[in-house]
């Protein structure tokens, strides 16, 4: 047997061969990565210097174009200013703290390994730990100093080695910030030119992290280290300066320099004791726990975030790769992975979008979308427009983003109060007073926390109410028609287009049944736009001119309806492109604006020029100018009424809030301040007094009435049959309206599966109702038929005009038509015509109609609306009902719901009065019917000419001129087109008559409130003003400081804005007439009440100061004494305004839950200044005994009942001067 030789396997085919050359060249390729690689390694620190210089000069670009955007400056002359404020400030926190952090950093490095000592010693006591110890680490837990020492002195290297490094990369972040284009294109350059849009779009995302993030860990480093700092010292713990210093800086870490920071502050206070180490690890909680639940979750709304475990294996990481340098940069080189992550591997490895934003070529298949024919009928899936709502984003078009936490921080930098509070800071800097700057520094920290806080929430609910009245739209998915958002449309939707309505986005027209459009908006041509159906691409058109196919985003519909595919969405739009606005025009300055802004101006004059003055005049007699700046500054502060514009915008944005959860939403906020004066209100009948759910109550046909409540059995009587018919023949093909589609719902019961319902019959022509003719028809092409059937209906009168009927069936229509309406019943004719031809008249009285006969609907009575009116009545308010039924129904519902009217006036009636009549009529009747909405007008300017404040609602668009020519204009949230709701000043969620009744009531109570808030305010600020002014003038000694001011500033702004806007109703408050409109609401009586109460509390607390200098330690018992009596004096002053028509001890007796925080909090906080030793040398009191602390307070409580029988007196001056006109207006009798 022969052995095979060895065959060769022929090659396969595409099978490539390497050669040695290939071998080589990549063996070399890969040497050279290799070698590359360990070359970065080498140079890993300078790599993270240059990182850390690259993240400096973000910071440094990101604050010189914040300058030159307020300053109006050149961006490289900000980054100049920058630097030289930089240095400046580092320069002077070194010359003014340089010593005093030097020699507590060298107290810190003693105290540590002490204070270690003292902890592994109180370890030591338990074996277990003891043993676990020398085991991991084989550590004598007895001898631990020289090992905290080395820890300690590792800890200065790293710092000293930090520091060098930041001062190398911060000059090559100069550098980097002063032509940072010039780099960036360099590395562009660098890239091949197809991947430089990647490279582009990676740049901007890590530069927006890092500066989000680095703008967000500085807020967070400044509230730690002040809140750390200031917490500290007030437990008496050595060196809290710089263990403060430290925590701020090692905040910089996130999470692990918490830690990091907190050890040797527990280390420190464990040398003073063990109860100061519990204390300050409590306290470290605290702060963190406010950092972390309030300071950075607002920071994140700015900047940006990554989860804790990521957070603390990152830092691990990194640490373990470049030593404490990769500690420190941790978190932004976390940032910067996640960041290429994102962009290199889920937006072009995967392909997904960025959220919120469409990836590229979206445009392209949006357009494709909109092309594709998706069937008319079904329209786009849910899955499919969410789909497209995720690619494509909100239909929105481009607006202002909401203020983030910075923003707020600069606005709140350029209040006044806080700029003097940091002033007084900087004073008592220079003077050597650190306790006292610290203090004041906190307390600056804490306003603007509690700012961010406050504002934060207000963007938010100003948010979430402009979410609420956003319009809506009709569109078609999965085959049902919806109701979605405006944001929510997107391309490829089919939308249903209807009279009132704005069109929510660009579009084609599928469908158009005499539709006409405003776009005024666009084109600024007032004449409507006649619409039709056409052919070809969307891409070349633009608004205006007749028969179009294309609808555009923000025009109105004027007549008609139509459906339309969506092409275009937000920006996208014809209105985004062409830039222009829907933002709503903001609103004219208010009467109680105007008043506000009046007295500050006022009290700001007076203010400072008093502080100025007082500034001088204790320099040039005392020769102390620091402490005449500061007397300044104090009574500054003291006289500023920075609370009334608080107080105005919390009353206001609060009582928008309160309304919102009464089903009331505020769009203006004049309509609040006027609701306190409303004397008229014109309401509606359908959907306002009543349910708005219309259903067929009785059928009248051949003489004969058949009750459908009481009859509604399974069989409709013969005779009737063709009434329904014809009524459901009469109305649209797919009823909106509540009555055609109760005519539907009865057919749907009674004749289902019968002759009598036409599924197949189409809709060839209509005539709609006109102001001439209140009356409309429905022309109907039948199955296999040759003709056409015409059904009508509408006003009894109209139809029976259109049936030609001869007097003895009008007068047996009438009575019919009584007996209905006597009921309350709305009540419509029906009639029925045939037509030969397509040649269709132009009036509907060219057609042969017959009465088919009449239907009555009800529409029942709100179970709400009785007592709502009665509460009107009660509260001297008018109610009025305008509506377009028949007179008897109208006055049938106003009997219902107690609106007293001997007879209803009807529009035909109005028309043919003159102006004496007319107002005449209008004086004595209460109940309008068959009123045309261009009547309401007329209506409303004569009620308002006859000096009446009137509220008025409304639902169409022919209302908005209407709604606007009222004081106060109400809309209809649920039935209400966009136009009205855009007139109007007010929105009723739920269409309801008893909630406007209930906005009327809450209305009444935030005036009066802020009455009681603003005398409060005037009435404090004098004693305040007072014991910082006389005192100087007279030669005594200073009572009141900047820090005084500042306690009882944290006491009177809650007082002033919250507890006060919390308080109850009055009384009697819907018992009283309405406030006369022309009055204002800070009246000369209201001022001097005010100021004549806080004389009194002046007066008590400057004898009670007198009274106590004669004490031993003479200035700081009296000033003691005094600011006990200012305080309590302060909270007696809230009772004896807390109600304007009762005394201050009948008004204890109303809950109050803010008061009682307010009043807890402030009696806890003096009893601290007073107790504490550390606060009474920083607020300079000395200890009170109890007789001392006995005047004060019964001086305080002196001040309650003076200033009660005040308000006694007051009040009964007051009934007797609104008496006084009453009485003269009487008749005087005959003899």
């Amino acid at each position: 047997m022969r052995m095979s030789e060895p065959r060769l396997t022929p090659l396969q085919p595409g099978v490539a061969t390497m050669t040695l050359g290939t071998f080589t060249g990549r063996l070399l390729v890969i040497v050279v990565i290799a070698a590359l690689a360990a070359a970065i390694w080498q140079l890993s620190d300078i790599l993270i210097l240059l990182f850390g210089a690259i993240l400096l000069s973000i910071g440094l670009c990101a604050a010189a174009r914040l300058i030159a955007r307020y300053a109006h400056i050149p961006r490289s002359i900000a980054l100049a200013v920058v630097f030289i404020l930089g240095l400046s400030v580092f320069v002077a926190a070194l010359w003014v703290f340089g010593s005093t952090i030097a020699a507590q950093l060298n107290d810190v490095i003693k105290a540590t390994p002490a204070g270690f000592k003292l902890f592994m010693a109180w370890i030591a006591q338990f074996p277990y730990a003891q043993k676990l110890l020398e085991q991991v680490r084989g550590l004598n837990v007895m001898d631990a100093t020289g090992w905290a020492t080395t820890a300690v002195t590792s800890v200065g290297g790293l710092l000293t080695r930090a520091l060098a490094y930041g001062v190398v990369a911060l000059f090559v972040a100069i550098y980097l910030a002063a032509q940072p284009e010039r780099y960036r294109h360099l590395c562009l350059r660098l890239t091949p030119p197809e991947q430089r849009p990647i490279a582009e779009n990676f740049f901007d995302v890590t530069g927006q992290v890092l500066q989000r993030w680095l703008v967000g860990q500085l807020v967070v480093m400044a509230t730690i280290g002040v809140l750390s700092g200031c917490g500290l010292w007030l437990l008496g713990i050595e060196a809290a300066f710089a263990l403060g210093l430290m925590g701020g800086m090692l905040s910089f870490i996130p999470y692990v320099g918490a830690i990091m920071a907190a050890v040797p502050a527990t280390l420190v206070a464990l040398t003073q004791g063990p109860t100061y180490a519990a204390s300050v690890v409590a306290m470290y909680v605290v702060v963190h726990f406010v950092e972390g639940n309030f300071i950075t979750p607002m920071v994140q709304a700015e900047a940006t975030a990554f989860p804790p475990v990521l957070a603390i294996l990152s830092t691990v990481a990194f640490s373990v790769l470049f030593g404490p340098i990769g500690v420190l940069l941790a978190a932004p080189l976390t940032l910067v992975l996640l960041a290429t992550i994102e962009v290199l591997y889920v937006q072009q490895g995967l392909g997904e979008a960025p959220e919120g934003e469409a990836p590229p070529g979206a445009a392209k298949n949006r357009a494709t979308a909109a092309r594709a024919e998706t069937a008319a009928d079904q329209g786009l899936t849910a899955a499919e427009a969410a789909d497209r709502l995720r690619q494509d984003g909100p239909n929105l078009l481009p607006q202002d983003h909401q203020r983030g936490p910075f923003r707020i921080i600069v606005d709140a930098l350029r209040e006044p109060m806080l700029q003097l509070l940091l002033a007084a800071a900087v004073i008592y800097l220079f003077i050597g007073d650190l306790s006292g700057a610290l203090v004041l520094l906190a307390f600056a920290v804490l306003n603007v926390v509690l700012v961010v806080v406050q504002e934060s929430r207000m963007e938010n609910a100003l948010a979430a109410l402009k979410d609420l009245t956003s319009p809506g739209a009709f569109v078609i998915r999965d085959g049902q028609r919806q109701r979605v958002a405006g944001a929510d449309v997107v391309a490829g939707d089919i939308v249903v287009l209807m009279e009132g309505d704005r069109v929510p986005a660009d579009a084609r027209l599928l469908e158009v049944a005499g539709l006409e459009i405003d776009e005024s908006l666009l084109t600024g041509e007032s004449v409507p736009v006649r619409k039709a159906l056409g052919d070809g691409e969307t891409g070349d058109a633009r608004p205006g001119g007749d028969d179009s196919p294309n609808v555009w985003s923000g025009s109105l519909i004027v007549r008609g309806a139509g459906v339309a595919r969506v092409f275009a969405t937000g920006a996208r739009t014809e209105i985004g492109r062409i830039g222009a606005s829907l933002a709503a025009v903001e609103s004219a300055p208010t009467p109680l604006q105007i008043q506000t802004r009046k007295l500050v101006t006022i009290f700001a004059v007076l203010g400072i020029g008093s502080s100025v003055a007082l500034a001088v005049a204790y320099g040039l007699l005392q020769g102390d100018w620091i402490k005449g700046v500061l007397a300044g500054i104090t009574l500054a502060m003291a006289t500023l009424p920075e609370e009334f514009p608080l107080v105005l915008t919390v009353f206001m944005v609060l009582g928008a809030w309160r309304m919102s959860q009464k089903k009331v939403l505020t769009r203006r906020s004049a309509a609040i301040e006027a609701l306190g004066a409303v004397t008229v209100l014109c309401t509606d009948k359908t959907g306002t007094l009543t349910l708005n759910k219309m259903t067929v109550a009785a059928l009248v046909a051949d003489g004969e009435t058949w009750a459908v409540s009481s009859q509604a059995g399974p069989e409709l009587p013969e005779q009737f049959h063709s009434l329904v018919e014809f009524s459901i023949l009469a109305s649209r093909p797919d009823p909106l309206d509540p009555m055609e589609r109760a005519f539907s719902d009865l057919g749907e019961k009674f004749l289902k599966q019968t002759e009598h319902i036409h599924a197949d019959w189409t809709l060839a022509h209509g005539y709609p109702l006109q102001p001439a003719l209140l009356a409309m028809s429905q022309v109907w092409r039948t199955k296999g038929g040759t003709g056409f059937v015409v059904a009508a209906k509408g006003a009894p009168e109209a139809v029976a005009d259109l049936c030609h009927l001869p007097p003895e069936r009008i007068e047996a229509m009438r009575r019919d038509l009584a007996a209905l309406a006597a009921q309350g019943l709305r009540v419509l004719a029906v009639a029925q015509a045939t037509w030969a031809t397509d040649a269709w008249p132009e009036t509907q009285h060219d057609f042969d109609f017959h009465m088919v006969g009449l239907v009555g609907l009800t529409d029942p009575l709100r179970p709400e609306a009785r007592a709502a009116v009665e509460a009107c009545a009660g509260a001297g308010i008018r109610v009025v009902m305008i509506t377009g039924d028949h007179p008897a129904t109208a006055l049938a519902i106003a009997r219902q719901a107690g609106i007293h009217s001997d007879d209803a006036v009807t529009g035909a009636e109005l028309e043919g009065l003159d102006e004496a009549r007319f107002d005449a009529r209008l004086a004595a009747t209460n109940v309008f019917a068959r009123i045309m909405p261009e009547q309401k007008l007329r209506l409303v300017q004569a009620f308002a000419a006859a000096g009446q404040i009137v509220a008025m609602t409304g639902d169409g668009v022919n209302d908005a001129p209407s709604l606007k020519a009222a004081h106060i204009g109400v809309a209809m949230g649920g039935r209400g087109t966009d136009v009205a709701r855009e007139a109007a000043s007010l929105v009723l969620i739920d269409d309801n008559f008893a909630s406007l009744v209930t906005a009327v009531r809450l209305g009444r109570r935030i005036a009066d409130n802020l009455r009681k808030a603003m005398g409060y305010i005037l009435a404090v600020h004098v004693p305040i003003a007072g014991l910082s002014l006389l005192p100087v003038l007279v030669g005594w000694p200073m009572v009141l400081g900047p820090i005084h001011v500042v306690f009882l500033e944290l006491v009177i702004d809650p007082v002033s804005s919250i507890v006060f806007e919390a308080e109850p109703e009055e009384d009697g408050l819907m018992t009283r007439p309405p406030r006369k409109p022309d009055a204002p609401l800070f009246d000369a009586p209201l001022l001097l009440h005010g100021l004549l109460q806080g004389a009194v509390v002046m007066v008590a607390a400057l004898g009670i100061f007198q009274l106590g200098l004669g004490d031993a330690h003479g200035e700081e018992v009296a000033r003691c004494m005094a600011f006990v009596t200012l305080v309590i004096g302060n909270l007696g002053l809230v009772l004896t305004n807390r109600s304007l028509k009762t005394s201050a001890f009948r008004a204890l007796t109303r809950p109050n839950r803010a008061l009682v925080f307010v009043v807890i909090t402030s009696m806890v906080a003096l009893g601290l200044a007073l107790s504490a030793p550390w606060l009474r040398g920083l607020f300079g009191f000395a200890p009170l005994g109890w007789p001392r602390l006995a005047e004060a307070v019964g001086a305080a409580l002196a001040c309650i009942v003076v200033n009660d029988l005040i308000g006694v007196i007051w009040r009964w001056l007051a009934a007797k001067a609104e008496r006084a006109p009453r009485l003269r207006a009487r008749p005087s009798s005959s003899l």
